[in-house]
């Protein structure tokens, strides 16, 4: 089966789409006869169950699509920043791929009225690391070649690192067929994205 996504043919890059179903009624949350209060962990499956989205799968879109735009964003930047050829052609995967990871994302969400607004930070731990990735973006539009390539790797390795961490771990407790599915097919296009990255930062460390 043909992959939807375009890549250059020394970087290979995967795949992407789907869609979720009908909100609960409030029977599904209580006991008729004690009115037992429910936990947000239990309102979420429910939810997931029935189809409507749960807070994790729907913070997990939308960092999904925030990501996105970041990594658009640094692709284009690699590509007039960076020295290698390597570090040019990674960045053009990146904008190929995220644009159309992007594309049927948001296709995804207007069809389930989903909002994809970056959530606010749930702590000031998240609000740090939010911080710190603009201000590692805007430190790397200031540089350029080699000093660029370098730092630029090991942002990549991170950033996906991260990604694929948050889309394993919802991976792990949606029970949502619709996201399972998308996710699924998100998830190898991160770990491409990783080894590729982890590739280009072992030249840099081991120099």
């Amino acid at each position: 089966m043909k992959t939807p996504f375009l890549a250059l043919a020394a970087l290979p890059a995967l795949l992407l789409a789907t869609d979720p179903p009908a909100p609960p009624s409030p029977s599904d949350y209580k006991d008729a006869k004690t009115e037992v209060p429910v936990t947000n962990d239990e309102r979420d499956l429910a939810k997931t169950a029935e189809g409507e989205l749960s807070a994790l799968e729907l913070e997990t879109l939308a960092k999904l699509h925030h990501d996105n735009e970041m990594e658009i964003q640094m692709g284009k930047l690699a590509k007039k920043n960076g020295a290698s050829k390597q570090v040019k052609a990674y960045g053009d995967v990146l904008v190929k791929d995220h644009t159309l990871a992007d594309k049927q994302l948001k296709s995804f969400a207007k069809r389930k009225n989903v909002d994809l607004t970056m959530p606010a930070p749930k702590d000031q731990l998240e609000a740090a690391e939010l911080q710190a990735a603009m201000d590692k973006m805007k430190m790397l539009e200031g540089m350029k070649g080699e000093e660029f390539d370098r730092e630029f790797a090991k942002m990549m390795v991170e950033d996906h690192t991260k990604a694929v961490e948050r889309v394993e771990t919802t991976l792990s407790k949606t029970t949502n067929a619709k996201v399972q599915s998308l996710l699924n097919k998100v998830l190898p296009v991160l770990r491409e994205h990783l080894k590729l990255a982890e590739k280009l930062n072992s030249q840099y460390q081991s120099a």
